[in-house]
């Protein structure tokens, strides 16, 4: 399957969950940055240490901005 149609068919099923701005890009054009965790432990949103996907629960950040820089494309 070429990639465009793969990529508006993941967009299509993201926005049908309602990610209305979902969009497949290269995922070298993500700032990464670590400046983002301590944005975080701010707990500006009130969900610090309370979910699982958000930190401290998620993990150490570093790994994870490795792990991202091994894809060619995010959704």
């Amino acid at each position: 399957m070429e990639n465009n149609v793969l990529f508006n068919k993941l967009e299509n099923v993201a926005k049908e969950l309602g990610a209305n701005n979902a969009r497949v890009i290269k995922a070298d054009l993500i700032e990464l940055d670590r400046v983002f965790r301590d944005i975080c432990a701010s707990n500006s949103c009130g969900v610090y240490g309370k979910c699982w996907m958000c930190p401290p629960d998620v993990g150490d950040i570093e790994p994870l901005m490795a792990r991202l820089r091994t894809y060619r494309y995010c959704l």
